[in-house]
């Protein structure tokens, strides 16, 4: 006897479906530092090369569906004031997430977001 499966609690969208996809968390401003090894401990060193780009895992998941086409990404976060929001948003709707929503806010003047640094040997 062959039974039905019961109902799926999603919907099931259509791949050709046009959605809009709602990513909450993180936007960072991630600073690679390239160096040329890692100093041992309590030794300095000086990076060959600084790069700043946009970052944070809801920042890097919309993007990646926006690149995908998988619809309208929309990001609920909060970025920086200033130069440094200014850029993340720029970068944002370079990869075509949707920065037009109200859920995408800006802090408060001199606020400063969460900058994440990474250093590459």
């Amino acid at each position: 006897r062959i039974v039905d499966a019961p109902p799926s609690p999603l919907p099931m969208m259509s791949p050709s479906a046009p959605s809009t996809i709602l990513v909450i968390g993180a936007a960072t401003l991630d600073r690679l530092l390239y160096v040329p090894h890692y100093p041992p401990a309590d030794a300095k060193t000086r990076s060959r090369r600084t790069v700043e780009c946009g970052g944070g895992n809801a920042a890097n998941t919309a993007s990646g569906l926006a690149r995908l086409g998988r619809g309208g990404a929309r990001l609920l976060t909060t970025l920086a004031s200033g130069h440094a929001g200014d850029s993340l948003v720029g970068e944002l709707q370079g990869y075509g997430v949707d920065t037009t929503s109200p859920l995408l806010r800006r802090g408060n003047e001199g606020e400063r977001g969460a900058v994440c640094t990474v250093i590459v040997a």
